[in-house]
């Protein structure tokens, strides 16, 4: 679980592609998908590696921006992760 503040606007949309970018490099293949109704901007994300599908939520609202990230050990779902993200911004 991530939470900062004072960020600028641009972070969501350049964190993203420098995520992207890294994941890219190193092999790994993420896709963001779109949520509505959570701040400002939001995506959830699953990718796997090393036999462990990761799974998140990041949202920015204002000059807020929260995460949550687990892997499927934790058994979270998009939609609890969503839901934290919620409380948190």
């Amino acid at each position: 679980v991530v939470k900062a503040t004072g960020v600028p606007s641009s972070y969501f949309a350049t964190e993203e592609a420098a995520e992207k970018a890294t994941d890219a490099t190193s092999g790994l293949s993420i896709t963001f998908a779109p949520l509505s109704g959570v701040g400002d901007e939001a995506a959830s994300y699953t990718y796997a590696a090393g036999g462990i599908t990761e799974t998140g939520v990041i949202a920015q609202q204002g000059g807020t921006v929260a995460g949550v990230f687990t892997s499927m050990l934790s058994a979270a779902t998009i939609s609890q992760c969503e839901n934290l993200v919620k409380q948190l911004l």
